[in-house]
């Protein structure tokens, strides 16, 4: 056997290969894809735990993150930083299409602690493409999840024992498979030409003394996304972004601090507008603001306000109808 198992794991029967669909050939050339497809074959055909109903779908997402970030101050390079991860998302469901232990919330967290796992980033994947590593993450990570799913589908079953249904909706829908490969290349992240960027724009800001804090900010990413599931359905897709950022602040002459910024979002560095494009953002920027300086303050109201439709009735609904309400 491959592995020795601790007291309490799952069992892995040889059992039912063919209860599932076979998951799409893996591209032999990438280990990720690889691990993914052999793991999941072995799943939905060996795990079980003692007598407990085995998987009947199962689907591993995994997202590859590399961001860059730069940011500048008046002509000087105050940050800069990249990074990359690897995170796992594994959706792992017991029973059938008809009721499984999913759309139920019990003592363990049910699909709302599990959706909200998801969103917090799942479990950390290596960032080397090393095979047998990847794998076994992925069977740690689908032990676990099998663990909690008998668990909630017995804390579910228990739950419903003595309620009425007026309603026999399915828990799941069964759907062709479907396979999906992104060909769009995403952009390179280059940070150093990011850091001359931000460089120059920020210096623009020295020509404008009255401006009391300034910079400019790029960041950028590529969310490269594989999904597998057991039904037959996978899908590589790559999801770039970027974001610039000029920002300023300074201080009226009664004391009020003024500030603005200018945020411009694309999907790579030839989405964003000319150099001189940007120098001028700047300097427009900063000269807003300085003539924000010098506006005068607003004179105190003091008098009837008049509320005309929808507002009237919010009005009305939030301050007046609770008054009329019998305590």
């Amino acid at each position: 056997m491959r592995r020795a198992l601790l007291a309490g794991a799952a069992l892995w029967l040889g059992a039912r290969a063919a209860a599932a669909q076979t998951p799409p050939a893996a591209n032999q050339s990438d280990p990720l894809s690889r691990a993914m497809r052999d793991e999941l074959t072995r799943s939905m055909a060996e795990l079980r735990l003692d007598t407990l109903p085995r998987p009947y779908f199962v689907a591993y997402r995994i997202d590859e993150v590399e961001t860059a970030e730069a940011e500048a101050s008046l002509g000087s390079l105050v940050h800069g930083t990249d990074a990359r991860v690897r995170r796992l998302r594994v959706e792992l469901r017991v029973g059938d299409y008809e009721f499984d232990n999913t759309n139920f919330v019990g003592m363990g967290g049910g699909p709302a602690f599990s959706m909200l796992a998801g969103l917090r980033g799942g479990a950390l994947l290596p960032l080397d493409d090393q095979y047998q590593e990847i794998r076994r993450q992925l069977w740690l990570a689908t032990d676990g999840a099998y663990k909690r799913a008998v668990e909630q589908l017995a804390q579910k079953q228990a739950a419903l024992q003595n309620q009425t249904r007026t309603e026999h909706l399915p828990d799941f829908a069964k759907e062709p498979p479907a396979v999906v490969t992104d060909v769009v290349p995403a952009p390179p992240l280059d940070r150093a030409a990011a850091e001359a960027l931000v460089r120059g724009l920020s210096g623009a800001f020295r020509a404008f003394p009255e401006v009391y804090t300034s910079g400019v900010s790029w960041s950028a990413g590529v969310v490269r996304t594989r999904y597998l599931s057991s039904e037959g359905s996978a899908f590589t897709r790559s999801s770039p972004w970027l974001e610039l950022r000029i920002h300023a602040s300074t201080q009226a002459v009664d004391g009020m601090p003024v500030g603005d910024a200018v945020t411009i979002y694309g999907g790579s560095p030839t989405d964003l507008p000319a150099r001189n494009q940007l120098i001028d953002s700047v300097r427009a920027l900063a000269a807003r603001l300085t003539r924000l300086r010098q506006t005068p303050v607003a004179e105190v109201y003091n008098g009837p306000v008049l509320f005309e439709g929808d507002a009237a009735a919010e009005l009305f609904n939030q301050v007046f109808a609770p008054r009329l309400v019998a305590s």
